[in-house]
């Protein structure tokens, strides 16, 4: 019988499989898919850029704005119409909100696994729906031998097309048990589950058997590149070389998506990309508290 529901409890949102722990077998070749920051005997930086769609925010916040003012110029000035106005403002709040989400939130939220401590620590933005407060950060400290993974998939109809989209969050639990404490995602907003399958078997490898254990893998490029955040949404139309390399990796599933699904709306897409590469532009960069960014880092393990 297939299973419903994961092992722990509360079960995460859109639970679709729950991930091996221990000394498991890897499935296929582990992998960060290209979200390697950094990888040493101390510490393994793994980017969580991708889990946020940059771009969509400013989007819809232009949409909502363009929205409001079309309703602004066309109203006639009667009472109803000045109620239906005063309503309309909050198109005003919702715009401030989309635009703070994508130009506020830091440009990454990594995540470090630190095998000399058998500790991650996950840097953590949270945003909240009032876009004139506060959006607080800290710093998020897992025990790696109470963590445990789980692949989620979420289904959607948007616009003509039939979406799916797969992540991986990492539950950190009670001590000999699987009741959950809290929970992070390290990866996200992929068409296909066996990239979050080779992201935890990679971070696992890590704590494991250390960096000599791992796959040789380059580290992604921290520059905000235009080419790159405007074919960032469809990748495999990207000219260059690095285009070249992505189509080469491209397996049935991804060629099947990617023309069916992805093609009759790239006119969305790519303006989308624009979007990405304006909010990856004004998004601050992520900044530790320095006590435990060299913690984090192994450095005061090093030292003693």
């Amino acid at each position: 019988m297939m299973q419903k529901q994961g092992r722990l409890l509360p079960p995460v949102a859109h639970w679709f499989e729950d991930q091996p722990d221990g000394d498991a077998p890897a499935r296929g070749v582990p992998s960060t898919c290209g979200n390697l920051r950094h990888v040493d005997a101390n510490y393994l930086e793994i980017s969580r850029t991708e889990t946020l769609m940059r771009g969509v925010g400013i989007w819809a916040g232009c949409f909502s704005l363009a929205a409001y003012l079309y309703f602004l110029l066309s109203t006639p000035f009667d009472f109803w119409s000045m109620v239906l106005l005063a309503i309309a403002h909050i198109l005003v709040v919702f715009a401030l909100f989309f635009f703070r989400l994508d130009t506020r939130v830091p440009s990454d939220t990594p995540v470090r696994f630190n095998r000399a401590l058998g500790k991650i620590y996950a840097y953590e933005f949270k945003w909240k729906p009032n876009p004139l407060v506060r959006w607080p950060q800290s710093i998020k400290v897992f025990d790696w031998a109470h963590v445990h993974a789980e692949i989620t998939r979420q289904a959607g109809n948007s616009g003509t097309t039939y979406a799916v989209r797969y992540a991986l969050f990492l539950s950190h639990c009670k001590p000999g048990t699987l009741e959950v404490l809290d929970r992070i995602q390290l990866g996200g907003n992929t068409l296909d589950e066996a990239d979050m399958r080779r992201l935890w078997d990679y971070c696992r490898l890590y704590m494991l058997q250390g960096p000599d254990a791992l796959p040789a893998q380059a580290p992604r490029l921290d520059d905000v590149s235009f080419r790159r955040c405007f074919f960032f949404f469809m990748p495999f139309l990207d000219p260059t070389a690095e285009g070249r390399a992505y189509r080469q990796q491209m397996h049935i599933v991804e060629w099947i998506a990617s023309i069916f699904l992805m093609m009759p709306v790239c006119w969305l897409l790519l303006p989308l990309g624009l979007m990405r590469y304006v909010a990856l532009k004004l998004a601050p960069r992520a900044t530790w508290p320095e006590e435990l960014d060299v913690e984090s880092r192994g450095a005061l393990t090093a030292a003693r």
